[in-house]
């Protein structure tokens, strides 16, 4: 099915009707101001309206109409195109022993981990992702993939109950990642350890010394707190053989040891952009590796007319009667019409821009975006630049523009899109009731579109995870206070 790119230009056709009958006042005018000397001819005159002249009015209008057509870019089909970027292999490390169900961290260190995790995971995009498994035992969940919603969909899911073996053992984890790095990897990579800093089988410090000999950077958040938590199961609080309640808590020395024999940096799981330091990481080390990343786009066929358009050109000149200075007249219009309607086309900066967006230049690209942006409105190139404020961290401005974006895109597919980056840029800047608006008008206009519903969800956890946090910390104050007032009466 053809489409075209710019649809406003058709509002050119407008005009060719007043061409039209602007060339054939002209005509006429040229014609009647020589009859005042052919009254002297004894052969009269030519008909003004010869079928010549008509002939090349018609060629003039066809040539404009075929031009307008051109400008609007007929597309048709879908080409393949590539772009090489840097990349880096990343390797998520999670913990999922039992004790990462402590309650330390509200409503649990692995619900706050996989919310973490995932958070990365937006971050991350471009960079191939692999996700491994441990407790007592570890398996690599997700091989290297450039695919984050299978991550996300994936982290989403975990629990503890998943590990056959219990225990915490973060050498095996360590040597699948060296393992899997040398089998499918680029070489240099990155190792993310998420865990509560227990390890039963030891051997941590040296495996991940390991790692860091083989290229890896090492990156360890510390999940949970030194004054530790009860440990939820199916029946209540965890026990041990003797009925005391087990308290986990964060294995603080461990984690300050394991980045110290690995050089690597320990993150704060209460710093929302934890994941920033390693993306800061990504780039400033030049020996990422790179992929090729492949994108479709729509086959121009915008030289069709345009050939069409010369070839209609040089036949109606051929049927022209008027002169050469005329003609070099009729050229000028010709080329005024031209430049005005180019106009109507996307400005160079959106093109250039589109072009250092699929590179994943998200800083250059905004850069193009705001500059075409000043000489023409565009809904694309405001989504597209809300886009590249979200991937450069500027999320008050991200929002904007998806904001106006998803009010101004023309088919619904493309207003969910907006919807759904907006509540993205919201939730990230903490506004959960925001975030959760947004994906639910995303969902209105493309029901059932699964990233959407998935972000629903995790935004509607973390509200509830929220409220319950705001009703544990305000239950006390209100308890004491009636303490207080019997103490008083």
């Amino acid at each position: 099915m053809i489409n075209f790119e710019n649809p406003a230009v058709f509002a050119g056709l407008l005009g060719i009707p007043l061409f039209y009958w602007a060339l054939q006042y002209f005509q006429n005018k040229q014609l009647s101001q020589i009859a005042i000397w052919g009254q002297h001819w004894e052969g009269g005159l030519q008909d003004p309206q010869n079928k010549s002249s008509k002939i090349f009015r018609w060629m003039a209008s066809v040539f404009l109409t075929l031009l307008v057509i051109a400008l609007a870019n007929p597309r048709h089909g879908l080409k393949s195109s590539s772009t090489t970027m840097a990349v880096k292999d990343i390797f998520i490390a999670l913990d999922l022993s039992k004790s990462m169900d402590a309650t330390d961290l509200p409503p649990s260190r692995l619900e706050v981990a996989k919310k973490r995790t995932i958070q990365f995971l937006d971050e991350m995009k471009g960079n191939r992702i692999a996700l491994i498994l441990f407790a007592g035992e570890s398996y690599l969940a997700m091989p290297l993939t450039t695919d984050p919603m299978s991550a996300v969909s994936m982290v989403s899911s975990l629990n503890t109950g998943q590990m056959a073996i219990q225990g915490t053992n973060i050498e095996e984890a360590a040597n699948i990642a060296l393992e899997a790095n040398k089998r499918m990897g680029q070489g240099d990579a990155i190792f993310l350890l998420i865990t509560d800093g227990e390890d039963h089988e030891g051997g941590a410090q040296s495996a991940l010394e390991k790692l860091a000999d083989n290229g890896f950077d090492i990156f360890i958040a510390g999940i949970g707190t030194e004054q530790g938590g009860t440990i939820m199961g199916p029946e209540g609080v965890l026990t041990d053989e003797e009925g005391q309640v087990v308290r986990s808590q964060l294995n603080k020395h461990l984690i300050l040891e394991m980045a110290e024999q690995s050089h690597g940096i320990v993150l704060d799981v209460n710093d929302t952009n934890w994941s920033r330091k390693v993306d800061s990481a990504i780039k400033n080390n030049q020996k990422s590796g790179t992929v090729e990343r492949k994108y479709k786009s729509y086959k121009s066929y915008a030289h069709v007319p345009l050939l069409l358009a010369a070839l209609v050109l040089c036949v109606g000149f051929y049927f022209s009667r008027i002169g050469f200075s005329k003609k070099m007249t009729l050229l000028l219009v010709v080329f005024t019409s031209v430049t005005s309607l180019m106009k109507a086309q996307d400005p160079k900066p959106f093109v250039e821009g589109n072009r250092l967006y699929q590179s994943e230049k998200y800083k250059e690209a905004q850069k193009k975006y705001e500059e075409g942006l000043k000489t023409k409105e565009d809904a694309r190139a405001q989504y597209n630049l809300g886009n590249s404020q979200y991937k450069s961290g500027n999320l008050d401005e991200a929002v904007q523009n998806f904001e106006k974006a998803a009010k101004t895109l023309p088919n619904k597919d493309q207003q969910s899109k907006a919807w759904h980056n907006l509540g993205n840029a919201q939730y990230k800047k903490g506004r959960l009731g925001e975030a959760i608006e947004a994906y639910k008008e995303a969902l209105r206009l493309n029901p059932g579109e699964k990233s959407s519903s998935i972000n629903l969800a995790i935004a509607k956890a973390a509200t509830a995870e929220t409220t319950a946090t705001t009703k544990r910390t305000k239950k006390p104050k209100r308890s004491e206070s009636r303490r207080s007032a019997r103490r008083k009466s």
